[in-house]
């Protein structure tokens, strides 16, 4: 004597489907949280700087005449605001998200001002310096929540 039976995989396919979406959105609310606290850190204000030795129009500045102004951690300061409001979070991106393959999910963060790339250029000065680290800590206070 014998028994046979089958399944009808398709609830099981759906149900496996509902569980990749449910990951890939879990997935980019971590990628989303991560690149706001490594966005907020690269504007935070890390004490206090001197002001520049050379104003706008290249010439140079007495110390003096300096001002004194909030520094970030990149060892910058700014006096209008623009360059660190002009740090954001730029478009996040699923990279493949069928079942049948991995995913991933960027978010890539700039300061758009042109300055930006200037000021990165000078020895001792970094627009987005710890923004990284800052991302990792996050990742990894955040990173459970992906797997549960």
């Amino acid at each position: 004597m014998s028994i046979s039976f089958s399944i009808d995989d398709s609830s099981f396919r759906k149900k496996l489907q509902n569980a990749q979406r449910d990951m890939l959105a879990k997935a980019k609310n971590v990628v989303e949280l991560t690149a706001r606290e490594a966005v907020n850190y690269a504007k935070s204000h890390q004490g206090e700087t001197e002001g520049a030795s050379v104003n706008a129009a290249g010439n140079y500045v007495p110390v003096a005449k300096r001002k004194k102004r909030k520094s970030h951690p990149g060892g910058w300061g700014d006096i209008t605001g623009n360059l660190a409001n002009s740090i954001q979070t730029g478009e996040i991106t699923i990279t493949q998200s069928t079942i049948e393959t991995e995913f991933g999910v960027l978010a890539d963060i700039d300061g758009s001002m042109e300055y930006a790339e200037i000021l990165d250029e000078r020895d001792g000065y970094s627009v987005l310096a710890g923004a990284d680290k800052q991302a990792r800590k996050s990742l990894n206070k955040y990173g459970k929540e992906i797997v549960q």
